[in-house]
């Protein structure tokens, strides 16, 4: 009944992942990537990780991923008759690692959820698209409105950064009874905020942090509705960005289009949790810059300062990852910036990486002889790898992980992925090593990269 591949409509050159009715190849019912096209089809590969993860990816760049909320031992990809695409575990097929009926595109497929749950922030709802051959979202929204009494409702999408006020004759701030807040004009709703609670005495408040909030003024323990929940382009201290595998919630800065421009441009900043999170830049759905995962006391690959401007902190529970920056001088500005020149290992690449440009990659000088031989180069002071692909295992030891990674000759690398308690855990890479960099002042962190013995001096094997 449903088909499933990749799409182009029009004369377009972006390219989705798409299920579409078999019947109708043109009414496609869910879309993938509708925030990150695919721009050059050339080389785009769908794929499965270890820990169960679709990924689009092209030239070892992700272009977009899911949000698995378990593992699986034997991952496998079906796409079931109600028209759900789900990943499963193939020793262990009693329920869902993923599936897109908890993703819902523009189209309402028996057996998909709606939700609002004022308590989380959780939603679940239609978007329609751009236009007939643009998939991004667009201005209509399907939803429930939870406001003690659910109902559906059908929006044009609320102003935010999205829907910018066109006229500004009559425009309207206010506060509904509930303690929702509105901008209105002419009786017309152009936006208003999702309050988790209801108040007798809604009131509206800029705090001292740059937080706004409604709270209600009877009762001012807890916010009704706070700002710091929906980040813009500038991350204040107290705000917490967050990446919740089993909810599908993430909360992460996205730039203006221009600089006279705040609807949302092609850069986010946002937490990446696949079992170790870390934080990245992506453009467009490809992956620009990442701190590499967090190992017990920060950002594996986040260059530490002197003095340090930022006390930095993540916290999990269960799958939820947020993380958070607490400065250490509120005067303090954090930027960001490319740095163009990197250096690579000596003996183990032949051509250079440079800026935010990885696909070029890294060739060994010589290849790998599992069969006769391979031993681990010790390199110290650097970002781990992107985790493209990997395993993770929260309580063996360094030897043991070694002697693991021995046994497999697909393993290319092994490191301790937490540097708390004297270093422990197991992180193994497969495949290609993207993204490896030096970082001044962190030698506590260790990888161990897998070499011919024949290119092991004895000071540099493991």
């Amino acid at each position: 009944m449903f088909g499933m591949g990749f799409f182009y409509r029009g004369t377009s050159i972006r390219g989705f992942l798409g299920i579409w009715y078999k019947s109708t190849p043109d009414v496609v019912a869910w879309v993938a990537n509708r925030n990150n096209p695919i721009t050059d089809s050339q080389g785009v590969l769908l794929s499965i990780d270890r820990n169960g993860t679709l990924v689009i990816s092209r030239g070892g760049g992700i272009i977009w991923s899911s949000n698995s909320s378990g593992s699986a031992s034997s991952p496998i990809l079906q796409l079931l008759d109600t028209g759900s695409l789900v990943v499963v575990d193939k020793a262990n097929n009693t329920s869902y690692i993923w599936q897109s009926f908890d993703y819902p595109s523009d189209t309402w497929l028996p057996g998909m959820k709606m939700v609002d749950d004022p308590a989380t922030g959780e939603e679940k709802y239609l978007t329609s698209w751009r236009n007939p051959d643009d998939p991004s979202p667009g201005d209509f929204v399907y939803k429930i409105e939870n406001q003690g009494l659910a109902e559906m409702v059908l929006l044009r999408v609320g102003m935010k950064r999205n829907n910018p006020i066109t006229d500004s004759q009559g425009v309207l701030l206010s506060i509904a009874r509930n303690g929702t807040l509105v901008i209105s004009r002419g009786g017309g709703i152009i936006w208003s905020s999702n309050s988790s609670g209801s108040a007798s005495s809604p009131i509206l408040k800029l705090c001292d942090t740059g937080n706004l909030v409604v709270m209600d003024n009877a009762n001012n323990t807890s916010y009704i509705w706070q700002s710091f929940d929906y980040l813009s382009d500038t991350r204040l201290p107290g705000m917490k960005m967050v990446d919740d595998p089993a909810t599908g919630e993430e909360k992460y800065l996205t730039s203006w289009r221009s600089p006279d421009d705040p609807f949302p441009g092609d850069l986010s900043y946002k937490i990446e949790n696949h079992g170790l999170g870390e934080v990245v830049i992506l453009k467009g759905g490809m992956k620009r810059y990442r701190t590499g995962p967090w190992n017990g006391i920060d950002m594996s690959g986040a260059s530490p300062t002197n003095p340090p401007f930022f006390k930095s902190n993540a916290v999990f529970k269960k799958d939820i990852m947020t993380y958070i920056l607490e400065p250490y001088n509120s005067s303090n500005i954090y930027r960001y910036f490319e740095r163009t020149d990197m250096r690579v290992f000596e003996g183990i690449c032949s051509q250079r990486t440079r800026g935010w440009d990885w696909s070029g990659g890294c060739t060994r000088i010589r290849p790998l002889n599992c069969e006769n031989g391979d031993g681990f180069l010790e390199v110290k002071g650097v970002k781990f790898p992107d985790m493209l692909n990997f395993w993770l295992n929260t309580s063996m030891s360094l030897g043991e992980c070694r002697a693991e990674c021995l046994k497999n000759c697909n393993c290319m690398a092994y490191a301790n992925p937490y540097l708390t308690d004297g270093g422990g855990g197991c992180l193994m890479w497969f495949g290609n090593l993207i993204d490896i960099r030096e970082i001044q002042g962190a030698d506590r962190q260790i990888i161990y990269i897998r070499l011919p013995v024949s290119e092991l001096g004895e000071s540099g094997s493991r």
